[in-house]
């Protein structure tokens, strides 16, 4: 055909393969940047979730220094005030338990607050004087002192201890720190 309709017919299905084959290419693009925005924000996410985390177990260490830190100052003032003959003595428990061991021991008469507050905490540290018998030495006279600190949660608490042996003129202390309460 001379009119050039054919000539004109060739380009354009020529220009309509060459559209067809660039729109599937682009079809493509879609998926692979919602799977990239997908990933970037899952990365987002969990990053987040590492700095919450990091920030919860900054603040349970530093409860737990804050409790340590009360616990040792109530137990050298508990000391001094027991040296000084001024702390009271915690009654003895039952069937010769320590008092210390029992489910609480701070709520006997005898537990006394050495400072009125301490800071960030949620309570004053707490001590308890009482009496220890040691087997095989009767001249000896012990005492057990203990001191509880407190974090800001009443949760968080340390307890310290010092055992303390009054034998023959001379004093010796034996301090420990007690892990965790018993109940």
């Amino acid at each position: 055909m001379s009119n050039g309709f054919a000539d004109d017919r060739a380009p354009r299905n020529h220009r309509a393969r060459c559209f067809a084959q660039r729109s599937s290419v682009t079809g493509a693009a879609l998926p692979v940047a919602l799977m990239l925005t997908s990933m970037v924000s899952a990365a987002a996410i969990a990053s987040f979730d590492a700095a919450i985390m990091g920030a919860r177990r900054a603040s349970n260490f530093e409860d737990a220094l804050r409790s340590t830190q009360a616990a040792n100052a109530a137990l050298e003032l508990c000391l001094s005030e027991h040296d000084a003959g001024r702390a009271p003595l915690a009654l003895p428990g039952r069937a010769g338990a320590a008092r210390w061991q029992e489910r609480d021991p701070f709520g006997d008469a005898a537990a006394f607050a050495p400072l009125s507050r301490w800071p960030g905490a949620s309570r004053p540290p707490q001590c308890l004087v009482e009496e220890w018998r040691i087997a095989g030495r009767p001249l000896a006279r012990a005492y057990v002192i203990t001191a509880r600190g407190f974090g800001a949660s009443v949760d968080a608490q340390a307890w310290a201890q010092v055992f303390v042996v009054r034998e023959a003129g001379g004093q010796t202390h034996h301090w420990r720190r007690i892990a965790r309460r018993r109940y």
